[in-house]
């Protein structure tokens, strides 16, 4: 089962679970894109105040991110005696916005093909390209395969504060 949040009290402030982050992560280079040297480091980060992102770099392609990995989005809050940290898995916002876009245009494309065939035949393929295009865009919403990823990336928190934890 994947965990939708991740949520614990720590005895650190939250300045203290911040720089945690920040010292085992690498660090996200431009918003959502590029890390600054990946190879030395799983997970990637990005801290503004004490709001926080983690993510897991893929190593699949050229070295560039894979939109469907989930990120956990959060913040740390100072508390008495310690810290709250709650934070929540997200997708990349292109994961969110491409797939309802995409089948939005390419709708309208097979629609403009579809009145403009004189055959069945391109007809049945611009249907049969509709279809396609719906269930690769559903699975992309479904989001196959980022259990795991949800996974890895709590445990890694888990690990990381393993020992402020109240």
């Amino acid at each position: 089962m994947t965990q939708k949040s991740v949520e614990f009290q720590m005895r650190c402030s939250a300045a203290e679970a911040l720089q945690r982050i920040i010292d085992e992560t690498a660090r996200e280079g431009l918003p959502y894109l590029e890390p600054t040297r990946p190879r030395y480091r799983e997970f990637l980060s990005r801290v503004n105040g004490n709001r926080f992102r983690i993510w897991k770099w893929s190593t699949r392609g050229r070295g560039r991110r894979n939109e469907l990995i989930p990120m956990l989005r959060g913040e740390v809050r100072d508390t008495e005696g310690g810290s709250d940290l709650r934070a929540r898995f997200v997708l990349h916002p292109f994961a969110v916005i491409w797939p309802p876009l995409s089948v939005l245009i390419l709708a309208g494309i097979t629609a403009i093909v579809w009145f403009q065939a004189h055959d069945l035949g391109g007809r049945l393929f611009t249907g049969f390209y509709l279809l396609f295009t719906c269930f690769w865009s559903f699975r992309l919403i479904a989001g196959q395969g980022r259990k795991q990823e949800e996974i890895q990336i709590g445990q890694f928190v888990e690990k990381l504060f393993r020992d402020v934890r109240k």
